[in-house]
């Protein structure tokens, strides 16, 4: 049998189809800031109520037929005799009623913005789908991450951006915030794991003029040592559940670039090591799959990551 709703909402978001699936993160306050900003909903259903209602009831009557003077009660005048007739009719009432709450899950919001920017904005979702650093926009356009920026010097909606990443996509742990408020530097905690904090060139300033160079030299050393391992045990080491975590991220492993930069708000609601595992090492074997909103600088604010 063809489920045919899962299919219709399959081919409707195309390229993008990978939305019908279990997210592995999914960033709920986000997705609800970002589809009250884009639909500005004035009113939300939250629940209805059906009923059905149907019935059958039992009555029964004697016939009483006159036929002339009898022992008989006082309000039957003349001659009567009863009959075993009987005139009878059956009725039963039966009623149900069934409430339902409106579904205004993440899963659901997300799906209804991308569908919203594809039809409305499709210049505005830009897909990276190799590890040569370029973007493909639904309106056919091919762009560098130059022109991405210029984008957001333009009035109109944040750019969606999604990256459908091979295997060998290394991601390195940089900074984290947990739930308890510690703030931790995980890049220095993985240096000294993979032992390159001697021979680590400096991060710059961004404000000197040289500082994508020196930027590209310093993650290039850890791209060069990367071990997906280490990277989890820097992120399981986290005593407290994270909050807020970034990450650099080599498109294919592809070391000689700036690394894109993530930010992801778990909010506590993910068990370290199993989140660490599942974006880490999964995709350093399978690559992965995520969607989120674009800032300059090649920094991307994760809205969902999902299985490749």
């Amino acid at each position: 049998m063809v489920d045919t709703e899962h299919t219709s909402r399959r081919d409707v978001l195309g390229k993008l189809w990978f939305l019908i699936d279990i997210p592995l993160f999914i960033d709920e306050k986000s997705i609800s800031q970002l589809f009250d900003a884009m639909v500005r909903p004035e009113w939300q259903p939250m629940s209805r109520i059906s009923t059905d209602s149907k019935g059958e009831s039992l009555s029964a009557g004697l016939g009483v037929a006159v036929e002339g003077e009898g022992s008989i009660p006082f309000f039957l005048k003349g001659k009567a005799r009863t009959s075993a007739k009987a005139d009878a009719t059956t009725k039963t009432d039966n009623s149900r009623a069934t409430s339902e709450q409106s579904n205004i899950s993440a899963e659901m919001n997300l799906e209804k913005i991308v569908n919203h920017y594809v039809k409305h904005f499709p210049e505005r979702v830009l897909i990276l789908s190799d590890s040569e650093d370029r973007f493909e926009d639904f309106a056919g356009n091919a762009l560098e991450w130059t022109d991405c920026d210029k984008l957001l010097d333009a009035p109109g909606m944040r750019p969606l951006v999604v990256l459908d990443l091979p295997p060998n996509t290394k991601i390195l742990p940089m900074f984290a915030e947990t739930t308890s408020g510690a703030a931790i530097e995980l890049h220095k905690d993985l240096a000294k794991r993979l032992e390159i904090s001697a021979s680590l060139p400096p991060l710059p300033s961004r404000k000197d003029p040289d500082y994508e160079t020196g930027a590209i030299a310093h993650w290039n050393r850890f791209a060069e040592s990367f071990r997906s391992m280490e990277a989890i045990r820097c992120v399981e080491a986290v005593k407290h559940r994270l909050h807020w975590i970034a990450f650099r991220l080599w498109p294919g492993g592809t070391a000689g670039a700036l690394p894109v930069h993530l930010s992801i708000l778990p909010c506590g609601n993910y068990a370290n090591g199993t989140f660490a595992y599942q974006f880490i090492r999964r995709t350093e074997h399978f690559g992965i799959r995520l969607i989120g909103t674009l800032k300059k600088g090649k920094d991307i604010n994760v809205l969902g990551i999902y299985e490749r």
